[in-house]
């Protein structure tokens, strides 16, 4: 399972391919908390891990960087047919969850990236034949929510998955019916009480798991044209994606809205990115909580420094620019995956590539905030 890295400068891109030699397109990664090793999961519904190097590769007494080994080590190959694109994927607790696009055989698979074993929803998800667009894992892996199209009724439903106690099957229950058209993103509280909704009506919800009933309707379908994707801080503050339309407040456009629950959900900020994040967004926090990371679909990555702000005003302090870095047209998901010290060590996945920065942005260290944002 050779991959091709390569190290320039603080960049090192890794293009990921499989044991027949082909490219495989990356759909989601996540850093594994202990070794800062990588989980990747295809689109191919394929799982891999990417593993950290010991020490600082540095051959050419400059300052380029290796910070990933360049093998995959594929931890279980996809079962149940290949008809279906894997669309949605999450992970939590060396647990990984699949969902799968209209047509495949098993809607949901949920992997154990320990042992590579898989075991296919069971007790409800196979309702979801018709696509699963949006997961999401509690803390601890104590449950999955699965948010899709039922094949019988063509409704959008979200559905909460826990362990059944007989072996690694799962039972699923039905949330109440909200979303008229599709859940793009769910995202668990840190409590494991609760679960954020996102949907392409515009619509988002807070859920009760436990009560099984909605908790508040933070957004309703007349607010947002859509959102397209959220992520949660610990605290609870959400950030969420949205495709703004052309009002007398806003430019039309994609932002990213920010809800904070200890203020009765009012909406703290907005950032409003400039015209080259004309796509898809995804927003991620990072672990410290003062970064959030936005990808999107013309190869550009923004972080900002959300100690600045969350106002519209607030500036990018670093713009990565897809195409002169190595970067393809469209950027999956981006995220910080650290910060010692200093630095900053960001990842993106762009088709079959993944491309690593590790670096000490000047702008934010003795730069203040009149410093122009950075492009590296």
């Amino acid at each position: 399972s050779a991959t091709t890295p390569a190290a320039v400068g603080n960049l090192q891109k890794i293009t990921i391919k499989g044991d027949d030699g082909k490219s495989r397109k990356i759909r989601d990664f996540w850093p594994v908390d202990d070794n800062g090793d990588l989980v990747l999961a295809m689109i191919t519904g394929d799982v891999g891990c990417l593993s950290r190097c010991d020490a600082t590769d540095d051959e050419d007494g400059g300052d380029s960087e290796k910070l990933f080994e360049g093998a995959v080590r594929w931890l279980s190959p996809r079962t149940g047919g290949t008809k279906g694109n894997c669309d949605a994927a999450a992970f939590a607790a060396g647990k990984v969850v699949l969902g799968y696009a209209a047509g495949a055989a098993r809607p949901l698979e949920v992997l154990d990236a320990a042992t590579g074993a898989r075991t296919p929803g069971a007790a409800g998800g196979d309702r979801l034949t018709k696509g699963v667009h949006a997961l999401a894992w509690a803390p601890r892996a104590a449950w999955f929510a699965a948010g899709g199209q039922n094949a019988g009724t063509s409704k959008h439903e979200i559905f909460v998955a826990r362990p059944s106690g007989f072996g690694s099957w799962y039972l699923f229950t039905e949330l109440p019916r909200l979303h008229s058209s599709r859940v793009t993103a769910l995202c668990a509280t840190a409590d494991a009480a609760g679960l954020v909704s996102a949907g392409a009506d515009g619509r988002l919800a807070w859920w009760d798991v436990n009560e099984k009933r909605l908790k508040r309707e933070i957004c309703d379908k007349n607010t947002r044209s859509s959102y397209t994707d959220l992520c949660l801080r610990p605290d609870g503050l959400i950030a969420a994606t949205a495709r703004v339309p052309n009002t007398a407040d806003d430019a039309p456009g994609y932002g990213l809205d920010v809800f904070d629950p200890r203020k009765r959900f009012e909406r703290v900020g907005f950032l409003s990115p400039d015209d080259s994040l004309s796509g898809l967004v995804a927003a991620r926090w990072s672990d410290d909580n003062n970064w959030v990371t936005l990808g999107s679909t013309d190869g550009t990555v923004k972080i900002f420094d959300l100690r600045k702000g969350l106002d519209a005003r607030t500036r990018a302090v670093v713009t990565c620019a897809g195409a002169s870095r190595g970067l393809p047209d469209v950027v999956g998901q981006a995220r910080v995956l650290e910060t010692p010290g200093r630095r900053l060590v960001f990842a993106a996945s762009c088709a079959s590539h993944l491309v690593v920065h590790a670096w000490t942005p000047p702008t934010l260290y003795g730069g203040g905030d009149g410093a122009p944002a950075m492009t590296i």
